[in-house]
């Protein structure tokens, strides 16, 4: 190792030197009090040395020239700067200074900084190459500094980061001999490219981190990728396996959304279908970089396992799919042209897919956060989409045409075709706004068609619930009135049988005959609705063992007698099914008052269960949960409210009604 020092003091120099023989003691250290000397000897050397230890000024002369003059021959020397004044530190930076020390601190900071540059010579020394230059001049280079490596005449030329030139008479099979075959690779007979140093692919053509176009022969095409996908392959396969990841976790949690009103069976499978679907689409991957083969493949084996996840209709599941992945694809590529306009270069658009390095890597990333952000953004409203839309033939044929198109975008940027590039953005956004256009029309009027078939079985149900209410009460009075029929006969019998004094045969008259129905008139409040549903039900709660307390408290109620009907029907039924899962306090508490024009109804119940947590479904099979829809829609026709509240295993809601004013 070979260590230059240079100061115009004779005592720094001395000191300077005592530092690094501790450190570099088997090295050869050269001190100069002279800057032109120094400067002198560095163009004429043969070999470069490792460490240079300047004084910013030394005898009028800048120490920032000699550090240029340095970089010139030798891009890897580590130069640490001894100085007395601050103004040129920024300046350092600019000839890739290592270490940048005031005088006044030489003794605390120069020792580390001399171990530091040690270690890193020993690390960079297997990454170097030794060139000549010119004449005996040799000149040392960073592996990782080299772009690109070509033969022009009889000259080697050196293509490096700082697009500096460097010649060399040699051959380039000599040169490469020398190299790391892992990281450079023959792209014609005449060029030689560093890996690390590719900014993107195009067609046959290689653009440089240096902005320098290489152009790849055509028999070496194959080789130049699969050595690409090679050098990156441990990260691009990581991050192929991540972006897939997740992709199909959206796509199933869409599916998951979509088929809301599916009975999804075998849940367990989702992580085990990911993983299958993860390594095929890698596998695809890897056999070619990106191909529209790869998607059409993966669409239909995400169907097939939407139809094992979800059990619907096949084509439910293998339309889904296309179409999720048609709008990855439209998203994706239609962000790469809004990525064009914004960086002002449209020859991104070709180059985006097929980038090799760093940048790839993050893009791929962005795309899928994109993806991400857009499954939060659109998963509430995906439940409103009827699946019938996915069997729908003007949204097959949709799907298909976008599907198609796609693709053949897709194709156009891989395969760089020679498609005008502004005609492909122009038509791509056209797609996308038509496709965007035809799925909110068919979206829409299925969803309507959706909302309105829900509406009709809403109806029906309140219809069917309010007639087996009104069933009960025709019964119930049915009985009454023969009931008091039957009564009014037993009375004159026993009359006769009191006339004629004999008690014992009345008696015994008596205890021959019912004179209940089964359903027993317990409640009076003046209401007929309010009497007849309350005593139905509570005939019906004394079957379940459960005990059923009404206070009411009314005057004249003007709410409508089926209005009236379905709310107390819907709340007791619905304290009765709570309570009847309880082993101990089986009561249910009615509270009927008025106050001027309002009217209030209070149940109060103990539950097992909060009805807030379950929407309020029951646990029972059939119209459960059509109750509370019922009381909410017939308290907001009287301009009422309703609360709810559970606490303590208590179950209470609370209805207040505003009724019309009577004279």
């Amino acid at each position: 190792m070979k260590i230059v020092i240079c100061d115009d003091e004779k005592i720094y120099v001395d000191k300077v030197y005592d530092i690094v023989k501790k450190y570099c003691e088997n090295d050869e250290i050269s001190c100069y009090e002279n800057a032109e000397q120094l400067l002198n000897d560095i163009e004429n050397s043969t070999y470069n040395n490792d460490i240079y230890i300047l004084d910013i000024e030394i005898d009028n002369v800048n120490g920032l020239d000699i550090a240029k003059k340095i970089r010139e021959k030798d891009t890897s020397a580590i130069i640490i700067f001894l100085t007395n004044y601050d103004k040129y530190v920024y300046d350092a930076f600019e000839v890739k200074t290592f270490r940048y020390i005031p005088k006044d601190v030489i003794e605390e900071k120069l020792p580390q900084a001399v171990k530091d540059a040690v270690v890193r010579i020993k690390e960079r020394n297997s990454k170097n190459i030794y060139v000549g230059v010119s004449g005996r001049v040799i000149r040392r280079i960073e592996l990782d500094e080299i772009v690109f490596i070509e033969k022009y005449q009889k000259n080697i030329i050196f293509n490096l980061l700082d697009k500096s030139i460097v010649k060399e008479r040699t051959t380039l099979k000599n040169i490469y001999a020398e190299l790391d075959s892992d990281k450079f690779i023959f792209i014609n007979k005449g060029i030689i490219i560093n890996l690390k140093n590719i900014k993107y692919l195009d067609g046959l053509k290689i653009v440089m981190e240096n902005d320098v176009n290489c152009y790849i022969s055509r028999d070496r095409l194959k080789e130049v990728k699969d050595k690409i996908t090679n050098f990156w392959g441990w990260y691009i396969l990581i991050v192929e396996v991540l972006c897939t990841l997740i992709e199909d976790l959206i796509c199933f949690l869409f599916g998951k959304e979509l088929f809301n009103d599916k009975q999804q069976k075998n849940q367990f499978l989702i992580p085990v279908f990911i993983a299958i679907h993860t390594l095929i689409v890698t596998f695809l991957n890897r056999i070619s970089l990106v191909s529209q083969y790869t998607v059409i493949i993966s669409s239909l084996i995400m169907g097939i396992m939407f139809y094992l996840l979800f059990q619907t209709k096949f084509i439910y599941c293998i339309m889904y799919a296309i179409t999720y992945y048609m709008f990855v694809i439209v998203v994706e590529m239609f962000m790469i042209c809004l990525l064009s306009v914004i960086l002002g270069n449209p020859d991104y658009i070709f180059h985006v897919i097929q980038l090799s390095n760093f940048n790839r890597i993050v893009f791929a990333l962005s795309m899928k956060l994109l993806n991400i952000i857009l499954y939060l953004i659109a998963r509430r409203k995906i439940r409103n989409i009827n699946c019938k839309i996915l069997e729908n033939p003007a949204y097959i044929l949709f799907v298909i045409v976008g599907f198609v198109v796609s693709l053949k975008m897709m194709s156009i940027i891989i395969n760089n075709s020679v498609v005008s590039l502004k005609l492909g953005i122009s038509i791509l956004f056209i797609v996308f706004i038509f496709m965007f256009g035809v799925l909110i029309f068919l979206t829409d009027n299925l969803y309507n068609e959706k909302l309105k078939t829900k509406e009709n079985e809403y109806m029906a149900i309140k219809n069917e619930m309010l007639e087996k209410n009104l069933r009960n009460i025709n019964k119930l009075y049915e009985e009454n009135s023969k009931n008091f029929h039957e009564f009014k006969h037993h009375i004159n019998i026993i009359n006769s049988l009191l006339l004629d004094s004999t008690n014992s045969k009345a008696i015994e008259y008596l205890k021959g005959i019912n004179l209940y129905s089964k359903y027993s008139q317990v409640f009076h409040t003046g209401n007929n609705i309010i009497d007849t549903v309350v005593n139905v039900k509570n005939t019906e709660a004394s079957q379940k063992n459960i005990s059923l307390f009404a206070d009411v408290n009314i005057d004249k109620i003007t709410v409508k007698d089926a209005d009236l009907c379905s709310i107390l029907s819907n709340l007791i039924d619905n304290a009765i099914e709570a309570v009847d899962k309880i082993e101990n306090d089986k009561t249910v508490k009615l509270n009927i008052n008025q106050k001027g024009n309002m009217l209030f109804i209070a149940m109060e119940n103990p539950s097992v269960y909060n009805p807030l947590e379950n929407n309020f479904n029951s646990q029972k099979k059939g119209n459960h949960g059509w109750g509370t829809k019922i009381i909410n829609d017939i308290v907001n026709k009287y301009n009422g409210n309703m609360t709810m509240n559970y606490d303590n295993k208590i179950f209470k809601i609370k209805i207040m009604l505003i009724q019309e004013k009577t004279i």
